[in-house]
């Protein structure tokens, strides 16, 4: 059986890594969500381990008040959007010391979300202390919520945070659980498909080194034979010299050979001696040569 190259492994690895990348995500993200359940399920300001120092958390829920915003401070910028889609209808104000971008802003479905919201914070606070109060970032980006919310939705009550989500009942858990051991299988068969892919392949290139090599000494035992019948009355002494060091070069050659650029090497010259001793040659080679001397 000819061995073939294997694709559908490559695939199936391929989706096994990309769904393991997203349960290790989920199961990061589920890990960070139920961390922290009551800082911002019920609460409008999360502060960091290390940023109180720099940030009133007391002072930015006075106010905040019931407005639909939630701060969490200090934190990675992605827990921005991760706790947007927990907070329904909540803008998630995420704070941090990065340069150009201290303030930015994730909506939670909220009707009253604007972008350039936070840059119009940003351009308020330019002129004070953000160094040592980043609690500064809320107060503007407060004043232009309402600001915003009074000249888009005139008349209106201002807006009051709504129900949080339940909390997390271990669903993400449960999932998590079945898609790993869902993929622990995959896995399984992947290395038992890998393992059999490389024994067939090491069985494939072994057998065709035994049949080349079987192959080649049978054309040199029928070589052999004609380079003695080169010393009968006939055949002239430069012919026979020539033939007869050829062969034990190429007999040399493949006794050492042991790649296929040497055994390829061995074939042009096997070839090459077999025209010179009159050996017929297939049908395509042969049409290409003059008849041999």
């Amino acid at each position: 059986m000819t061995w073939r190259r294997p694709h559908g492994w490559v695939i199936v690895l391929i989706i096994l890594v990309s769904a393991t990348w997203v349960v290790l995500t989920e199961t990061r993200k589920s890990a960070e969500l139920t961390a922290l359940p009551d800082e911002l399920r019920y609460t409008s300001v999360h502060v960091a381990p290390g940023a109180e120092r720099i940030f009133d958390a007391e002072r930015a829920r006075r106010i905040i008040g019931d407005r639909p915003i939630a701060v969490i401070v200090g934190e990675r910028t992605g827990m921005c959007a991760d706790f947007a889609d927990i907070l329904p209808g909540v803008i998630v104000l995420w704070v941090n010391d990065v340069p150009r971008m201290p303030i930015k802003t994730c909506d939670g479905g909220s009707p009253y979300y604007e972008r350039n919201l936070t840059a119009t914070a940003r351009e308020a606070v330019t002129l004070l202390d953000t160094d040592h109060d980043w609690t500064v970032h809320v107060e503007e980006y407060v004043r232009a919520f309402d600001a915003h919310v009074a000249e888009t939705f005139p008349g209106t009550p201002p807006p009051a945070r709504g129900p949080p989500r339940p909390a997390n009942d271990g669903a993400v858990e449960k999932i998590v659980l079945v898609m790993s051991a869902a993929m622990g299988v995959v896995l399984l068969v992947v290395v038992a498909f890998l393992v059999r892919e490389v024994w067939s392949l090491a069985e494939y290139v072994l057998r065709r080194r035994r049949d080349w090599r079987a192959r080649t000494n049978a054309r040199l035992n029928r070589l052999a034979d004609r380079v003695l019948r080169l010393t009968e009355p006939g055949s002239t002494s430069t012919r026979r010299a020539a033939t007869a060091k050829g062969y034990v070069l190429l007999l040399q050659a493949f006794e050492s050979a042991t790649n296929e650029a040497q055994r390829f090497a061995v074939d042009e010259q096997l070839r090459e001696l077999e025209w010179q001793a009159g050996i017929p040659l297939p049908e395509d080679r042969a049409a290409r040569r003059p008849p041999a001397p």
